[in-house]
């Protein structure tokens, strides 16, 4: 494995879990700060389960289980770029919810 792919899979794993971790305190209702940074009121339609169950738990987890896949296997191959993938498409829902809805 390359050095960018290595640290790729740390920034990955780090993220996801912040991000995992924030979107558990928030659906129990913790407020701080970690807690209420780039938070948006939801005007769309979509039901909140939605957001919650695969743009959240799913994806986060997905991420997670495919870097440590990579990390015990010690190869970055499909998995790897797998992640590359479903953050670019994570950033690119984010950023279309965040300015257009």
């Amino acid at each position: 494995m390359k050095t960018w792919q290595r640290y790729w899979l740390y920034a990955t794993v780090i993220f996801f879990s912040v991000h995992l971790i924030r979107d558990i305190m928030q659906d129990l209702r913790i407020y701080n700060l970690l807690s209420d940074t780039l938070v948006k009121q939801d005007l769309s339609k979509t039901p909140g389960w939605y957001w919650r169950v695969f743009n959240t738990y799913l994806i986060g987890t997905i991420e997670i289980l495919f870097a440590g896949y990579c990390f015990k296997k010690g190869t970055f191959a499909l998995p790897g770029y797998l992640t590359i993938f479903i953050a670019a498409l994570f950033i690119t829902v984010w950023s279309f919810y965040w300015v257009f809805l």
